[in-house]
């Protein structure tokens, strides 16, 4: 796969635009793409990078990586060998292009608590849900469900705190719609059949566990809670006449509960944006927005998990898939211990280490498998919990 390194003009102070301006979105006018960041008080745009020929239906493909600050964005042309993974640093709009990726790509997410992207490749028969390689665009297997419906990209959402993926899907009747709740480090799959109301939307507040959605009837839109072991919801609050497609164009701020969603019913005044208070039902909305904003995100660009430098360390696992060692690396100071267990929770190695660069010997192993590397801070705070495929090269009796 051919990589190239792009880079852009950042049009506005970077620390001011990360502080108070942290919607991020794209305006395609056919040709190309500007990725800009939004007020979302006054819809004033300000460009981050532009995208040469971004395809029309990227926007269902993104995901922001919370703590790097960076984009991850799959398009596709819809042929073998013109998919495109973009990589966005927001704040100096570096660019970086893998090209020429096979797998049509949708629904991505992004794992922040295993630095780990994840979506969904179908091929008409069955979904294959993949972690993938933001460099190289490499995917590996996490789960394969059955028959998915087309368009279940559009109603995904991803619990941080659990790693549950939660994806809604429908064939557009009124009693074959499912929701899939994945656990996207063992794979596990759960469903819940024959739900009645058509889903849009998803979106998961993480800090209140509540998985919020949109049910349209062509009239209105009414935004609710899903409970996500039954499929049941309560009501929210009423959006008046949305238009179709708007689920493709929403973002939670995880930090105030607000849900901001752009609508448009295709014409160059009517364009609008909802900020919604998930917990309250409370609306502002922006009318008469002409700019045909798709993708949006919220980059939440200072949490409170901010403040300290160790609770937001990077862990990079590298080689993966594996024969004989690993090696991780992270802060300078790191102090702390590296845990390695299989799909069943036994424990096959914990040891204590230091430093930034941490490399183990894992033959010890021995047998062909999946397993999981767990990093623990000297506090007992876990850093990241990656997903390692172990090959080999003699088998242990």
């Amino acid at each position: 796969m051919k990589t190239l390194l792009l880079s852009s003009l950042l049009l506005f102070n970077t620390t001011h635009l990360l502080l108070s301006q942290n919607i991020i979105g794209t305006i395609n006018n056919g040709l190309k793409s500007d990725l800009i960041s939004i007020n979302e008080t006054t819809a004033v745009t300000t460009l981050i990078a532009t995208l040469d020929s971004l395809p029309f239906w990227s926007s269902n493909s993104h995901t922001v990586n919370q703590q790097s600050g960076k984009l991850i964005m799959w398009s596709s042309n819809f042929s073998e060998t013109g998919n495109r993974l973009y990589t966005i640093d927001l704040q100096t709009g570096a660019t970086n292009i893998t090209d020429n990726i096979p797998e049509q790509l949708w629904g991505i997410e992004y794992a922040n608590s295993s630095n780990t992207v994840i979506g969904l490749i179908d091929n008409g028969i069955k979904s294959d849900l993949v972690s993938i390689d933001e460099t190289t665009g490499v995917t590996t297997l996490i789960a394969t469900l059955d028959s998915l419906p087309s368009y279940p990209s559009n109603t995904h959402a991803l619990h941080q705190e659990s790693g549950k993926l939660l994806l809604w899907t429908s064939n557009f009747s009124e009693t074959a719609n499912r929701l899939y709740n994945i656990d996207i480090l063992t794979g596990a799959v759960s469903i819940t059949d024959n739900i009645t109301e058509q889903l849009w939307g998803l979106e998961y507040h993480n800090s209140s566990n509540t998985l919020i959605g949109l049910i349209d009837n062509g009239l209105k839109s009414d935004l609710v809670s899903i409970d996500e072991t039954t499929g049941i919801t309560t009501f929210i609050a009423t959006l008046d006449s949305l238009p179709s497609y708007a689920s493709n164009t929403h973002t939670l701020n995880q930090e105030t509960g607000k849900l901001l969603i752009r609508t448009s019913n295709f014409t160059e005044t009517t364009d609008r944006i909802y900020t919604i208070d998930i917990q309250t039902g409370a609306m502002i909305i922006n009318d008469n927005i002409t700019l045909g904003l798709w993708g949006l995100e919220y980059h939440n660009p200072h949490p409170s998990s901010l403040i300290e430098e160790v609770k937001t360390a990077t862990v990079n696992m590298f080689p993966n898939p594996s024969t004989n060692f690993i090696t991780l690396t992270t802060h300078p100071n790191f102090s702390g211990t590296v845990s390695i267990t299989d799909l069943s929770g036994k424990e096959h190695l914990n040891r204590k280490v230091t430093g930034n660069t941490i490399t183990l010997n894992i033959e010890t192993l021995g047998v062909n498998g999946t397993y999981f590397v767990k990093v623990t801070d000297k506090d007992n705070n876990i850093l990241a919990t990656k997903k390692l495929l172990y090959i080999a090269t003699t088998t242990i009796e």
